[in-house]
């Protein structure tokens, strides 16, 4: 008994843990009870925006661009830092003396200090203009590999799109009429049983393909908004309206 109850309280806490992991995906409260699943899966499919619209929104939106940007900006700074010191350093002074005895003086004056070990100084410029250099190898090298991801996840979504097209317009009503035909043929004896059954199994085998293809969508519809930087709930891009349902 004290078995089964130790692997009860397992269960429930992998389950807690199942949870507070689907609901952080959802950015929603970890200790929130999960949305109930739809009756039906509706997808969207509407195209996805023009490829320059999402380069825009994903070099907006982008995390490690920001960073990329901030060193480059950084090196600026240091880089300007850096050759001010090679200007001569301009100071006023000024002081003030109280003795008890003799009279009170006020002094002021001017200070200049010169640049030396120019040496020195070159190369903390010559460092820091390297160190910009090389952030802005890696802000162009991180926005080329941000808009290549992203290409490759839009043209994703559209070749399934295609597929979900083809699938409505020609696959399953093809099949649907292979079932028809099949039907008619086998209540007037034209054809068997055999006929009927293999016309079903191959609607079956359509829509099981198209109903995966359908899944597949939005999972790579959500690696695309992904990789835009688009947050779940978020409106991001849009091309047109999108449609869902059965065909």
């Amino acid at each position: 008994m004290a078995e089964l109850l130790h692997e009860q309280s397992m269960f429930e806490s992998m389950r807690e843990q199942i949870r507070a992991r689907l609901n952080g995906l959802l950015h929603r409260d970890p200790t929130l009870p999960l949305p109930s699943p739809p009756e039906a899966l509706a997808v969207d499919l509407a195209h996805p925006a023009s490829s320059e619209a999402l380069y825009a929104f994903a070099l907006e939106r982008r995390g490690e661009l920001e960073q990329a940007a901030a060193r480059v900006d950084e090196g600026n700074a240091e880089s300007a830092l850096a050759k001010r010191s090679y200007y001569p350093e301009l100071g006023v002074m000024g002081s003030y003396t109280s003795m008890w005895q003799g009279p009170h003086r006020f002094m002021a004056g001017v200070t200049l200090n010169l640049p030396l070990a120019l040496g020195r100084r070159r190369g903390a410029v010559e460092q820091a203009q390297a160190l910009t250099r090389q952030a802005a190898a890696s802000l162009a090298a991180a926005t080329d590999a941000i808009r290549v991801e992203v290409e490759v996840a839009r043209q994703l979504v559209l070749e399934t799109l295609h597929q979900l097209e083809l699938f409505e317009s020609r696959l399953l009503p093809s099949a649907r009429d292979r079932v028809s035909a099949a039907r008619s043929g086998f209540e007037v004896g034209r054809n068997d049983f055999m006929g009927l059954i293999d016309a079903e199994r191959n609607l079956r085998n359509v829509e099981l393909r198209w109903e995966t293809s359908r899944a597949e969508l939005e999972k790579r519809r959500a690696r695309l908004n992904r990789t835009i930087g688009l947050l779940p709930g978020e409106a991001g891009p849009v091309a047109g309206a999108g449609r869902g349902g059965q065909p």
